[in-house]
């Protein structure tokens, strides 16, 4: 690998950690917060719930779909 390439690798294997951070925090914390919501507006509440679930897939999405590059050696 170049200095580039290992540079790159470092910054997205730091950005690995939010990913995870956001799936198992952030999202929920989204989700039972408009859930929560719901009670006083049904609308922000149920867009609070699907951009918790929407944060959760795609950052665990490609999560995964990092993990699997580096194991084939595409990182």
């Amino acid at each position: 690998m170049t200095p580039d390439e290992i540079k790159a690798f470092d910054m997205s294997l730091k950005s690995q950690n939010v990913r995870l951070w956001d799936v198992f925090f952030i999202g929920p914390m989204m989700m039972w917060g408009g859930v929560e919501l719901r009670r006083r507006n049904k609308n922000a509440g149920d867009a609070l719930v699907v951009l918790g679930g929407l944060t959760m897939l795609f950052n665990g999405y490609n999560h995964i779909r990092y993990r699997a590059m580096v194991r084939r050696g595409h990182a």
